[in-house]
């Protein structure tokens, strides 16, 4: 197997529960088209008041054919942080991919956004890497620009009011 790990970070300058709202209307979405499906199986909130979310997806692989993927979210409203965890289900034989979201508060007004992406391909196919790698940073930069939008166009005030 070839691996490869990357990291990439935006900073959102708007308040944690802002992005968290927005992050909650992401999908569906035009510009992110590459997401097919979306279903949830099961969300609760946990003992420490987070929303737990556990979530079966369809995705289109680089415009080829369709790829079932697991994402596990955790949303801690106390510590203001959201946790995203996805892998892929299908074409574990040629490619797994394992996708770390982060989105934390920096301060008041600032939410940082870090993507951790961690790429087996099976040997011989090392040359898909990079295309892999492109439209992974690629979908990075749509979702930003579709939680800002969101965030500029839908919601013009904090999840929570506080005194």
């Amino acid at each position: 197997m070839t691996e490869r790990t990357f990291e990439i970070s935006y900073n959102f300058e708007r308040p944690w529960d802002l992005v968290c709202r927005a992050y909650l209307a992401k999908y569906p979405h035009p510009l992110l088209s590459h997401v097919e499906t979306l279903d949830t199986l099961e969300r609760y909130v946990d003992d420490n008041g987070c929303l737990v979310t556990c979530r079966v997806m369809t995705s289109s692989f680089l415009k080829f054919s369709s790829v079932a993927g697991f994402e596990q979210s955790v949303i801690d409203p106390i510590n203001k942080t959201i946790y995203l965890n996805s892998n892929n289900l299908s074409h574990r034989n040629l490619n797994s991919s394992n996708e770390i979201c982060r989105y934390s508060v920096v301060d008041d007004k600032t939410t940082l956004y870090t993507l951790s992406y961690k790429i087996n391909v099976a040997p011989g196919l090392g040359l898909l890497i990079g295309p892999l790698i492109n439209t992974i940073k690629g979908n990075f930069n749509k979702g930003i620009q579709v939680l800002e939008e969101i965030m500029r166009n839908r919601f013009g005030g904090p999840l929570l009011q506080t005194s």
